[in-house]
């Protein structure tokens, strides 16, 4: 009953993050340096957690970035009770 979403969440991570020419764009494995960097950054970021507890290691980021990112992994997150 498990296997079937487990199958098609590979799938989905295949398609979404590794596949050449299925989706336009480039693949995971080609963006430049700079976008890891940034995932990175937003990453340790994440709900001003870093910052305020005054971590040396926060990242400085836009604060639009910031909150669109936070945004969006919040709106995931919502989700996760259905799988």
């Amino acid at each position: 009953v498990r296997v079937l979403p487990l199958a098609l969440s590979v799938v989905y991570f295949f398609v979404v993050f590794l596949s050449n020419g299925i989706l336009p764009g480039a693949d995971a494995t080609q963006l430049e340096a700079r976008t890891w960097e940034e995932v990175r950054d937003l990453s340790l970021n994440f709900f001003l957690v870093a910052p305020s507890l005054g971590l040396g290691f926060s990242p400085t980021v836009h604060p639009m970035l910031e909150g669109v990112f936070n945004l969006l992994l919040s709106w995931a997150a919502m989700f996760s009770g259905f799988l």
